[in-house]
């Protein structure tokens, strides 16, 4: 295969590539060109011209945040498909819609005046005027994480404060209907009127899970705790950021020094033996790493992918899994064929378009790596 730049593009399960015909349908990726980003189709046509500082992908809403400017005076906005601004780029920073459909905003410096934060709606229409010093999203349950002076409560959607500023932080609530709050620098867990279901004592905390535990941590070292609070997996595990358990029910942790997985009950289901572990992922398989390399293994613990790359990330939806080799990027299929030689810069899927850019130029592969087209693009946005 040539050096010259070759990207793969699928959108379907076969190789020939359409195009919407509708707005709200049509594929568009977020590109940049002399310093200007917009969007482009598949063909490689600006759909949205190159015309602001920053732009991030289209939400399921059919709106994508764009920003004017420069890095000292960013103002932010959204955008719909056919490139009219529905939210004015305004606002000092905008956040993302939640599914009730508001988005917090955050008004610029004014005349003295400190920025304050408010909620609008997918027309740009402000629903809760800018009251707080900081927000977040709304979660599941319709609250959101506001903050004055300093202390964390929450608010409802018509902005009424329904519980108390009062925390350090907060952070998302699990499924069963507590939340992770921090009082007097320790951790412990709320429900949705502001009561403590467990008391603040964990030096750290992450929200539960689909499984009903939570990890916390504890004097260096982490556990999982279940809904009462009470240890449901021993507290053994050495610190390694949040030990969570995946769709499968596993969860990669580190003991002793090295990596295995355990499944809810704690038990262990691959014995520690790994330098490096991840999740797993939904096509079974996780990427780990050994003193040979980067490689995937399935759930008996066997490599399908030898632990030969420099480095490796996840299987995405579509199948395709980036790696590295000598600080260039490949892709691969699930069963380890190579689909793109390491040899771009970067390669990445986005939207089920694979996308590669060697010596600054970019363009799009199909499923044998080989190149469909060029764009006439300096960068192309992640999914």
């Amino acid at each position: 295969m040539s050096k010259e730049l070759i990207i793969a593009g699928l959108i379907t399960a076969s190789s020939n590539i359409t195009v919407a015909q509708t707005d709200s349908d049509i594929t568009l990726f977020l590109a940049c060109i002399n310093g200007k980003c917009g969007f482009i189709d598949i063909n490689g046509n600006w759909i949205i011209k190159p015309q602001f500082y920053n732009c991030n992908g289209f939400g399921n809403n059919g709106l994508a945040k764009v920003s004017v400017g420069d890095i000292f005076h960013e103002t932010y906005g959204y955008v719909n498909k056919k490139g009219d601004l529905v939210v004015e780029p305004v606002y000092r920073f905008l956040g993302d819609f939640a599914d009730n459909g508001l988005a917090s905003f955050t008004t610029v410096y004014k005349d003295g005046e400190l920025s304050k934060c408010g909620f609008l709606d997918n027309s740009g229409k402000i629903i809760i005027e800018p009251q707080f010093q900081y927000a977040r999203k709304f979660n599941r349950f319709n609250i959101c994480p506001v903050c004055i002076n300093e202390k964390w409560g929450f608010i409802d959607t018509l902005g009424k404060m329904v519980i108390e500023p009062q925390f350090q932080d907060v952070t998302k609530f699990g499924n069963n209907g507590l939340g992770v709050a921090k009082y007097h620098n320790k951790y412990g867990y709320i429900d949705t009127t502001g009561k403590w279901v467990i008391e603040p004592k964990f030096d750290f905390a992450f929200p539960f899970n689909q499984f009903g535990l939570a990890t916390v941590r504890l004097n260096g070292y982490v556990g999982f705790i279940n809904n009462s609070g009470e240890w449901a997996i021993e507290q053994k595990f050495e610190d390694n950021d949040n030990p969570a358990f995946g769709a499968n029910g596993w969860a990669p942790v580190l003991y002793k020094g090295k990596y295995g997985y355990i499944d809810t009950t704690g038990g262990w289901v691959i014995e520690p033996k790994l330098t490096e572990a991840h999740l797993f992922s939904g096509n079974g398989l996780a990427m780990v790493c050994d003193k040979t390399g980067w490689g995937y293994i399935n759930t008996s613990g066997n490599y399908v992918v030898e632990p030969k790359f420099s480095f490796a990330y996840p299987f995405d939806n579509y199948g395709f899994a980036v790696i590295e080799v000598n600080r260039k990027c490949g892709l691969i299929d699930s069963t380890g064929k190579i689909i793109v030689q390491p040899i771009y810069d970067d390669v990445f899927v986005n939207q089920g378009v694979i996308f590669a850019s060697l010596n600054k130029k970019w363009g799009i592969l199909d499923h044998n790596g080989k190149l469909i087209r060029f764009l006439s693009v300096d960068w192309v946005g992640k999914e």
